[in-house]
């Protein structure tokens, strides 16, 4: 059960994390290994964060990896979780709102003054979803709203910019866990920018961007 894991930040050196998100994330959604590795290096100015932190939730009975989790750094106010994880056959033990929580105290451990832990999931209203796919995704939702996410009204849209080159945008949801202050319209919207610039590398003058961070000025 969850009380029986070790939660600790990682290098990324064991596997079993890879081997997880390999399997858990679709390659549309995944950023490169390489990438991964190279921004979880240990950073060269003593006091500044990697770029990347990577967490895992290990079994003491038998040292594997139950629960994995990659946050994005590189935000002005706001910490961004990439990628959350819970093994097959571990799911629905608490493991991963375990995770989630100690994540949440560990990063405001970290920094005091950002605002929230940022992130998104693929939504569960997308057009043309088989029952099996919006079920999964209904009940991904469920799980950050039961520890306290927050999300963007309906109504508003979100995407998220696809991995594979050529390929369209993914119908996403954006949901946050405020750390402190409520989270405001305009600091939602200074970020929605920067998560375009830094994680998916998007030009500033993208469309995709004025879209969907321009709906936060007129309607939200």
């Amino acid at each position: 059960m969850a009380n029986e894991l070790l939660f600790r930040r990682s290098l990324g050196h064991d596997r079993g994390w890879r081997a997880l998100y390999q399997s858990c994330f679709p390659a549309e959604e995944r950023v490169p290994m390489k990438t991964l590795l190279s921004d979880l290096r240990l950073p060269r100015l003593y006091g500044k964060l990697s770029t990347r932190l990577l967490h895992e939730s290990v079994s003491h009975a038998d040292r594997r990896v139950d629960c994995f989790s990659l946050v994005f750094t590189k935000l002005t106010d706001m910490w961004w979780l990439s990628y959350i994880a819970t093994r097959e056959g571990k799911r629905g033990n608490k493991i991963g709102e375990s995770h989630l929580q100690n994540l949440i105290k560990r990063l405001q451990m970290l920094d005091p003054s950002r605002k929230g832990l940022l992130l998104e999931i693929e939504s569960p209203t997308a057009p043309d979803l088989d029952v099996e796919t919006e079920e999964i995704r209904r009940r991904r939702m469920k799980f950050y709203v039961n520890l306290g996410a927050k999300s963007t009204p309906v109504g508003i849209e979100y995407l998220m910019p696809n991995f594979v080159d050529g390929q369209p945008p993914i119908a996403a949801k954006l949901l946050w866990f405020e750390l402190g202050a409520p989270i405001t319209n305009g600091l939602l919207k200074r970020t929605i920018v920067e998560v375009y610039e830094r994680i998916y590398r998007l030009d500033r003058e993208n469309q995709l961007i004025a879209r969907i961070a321009g709906q936060f000025k007129k309607r939200y």
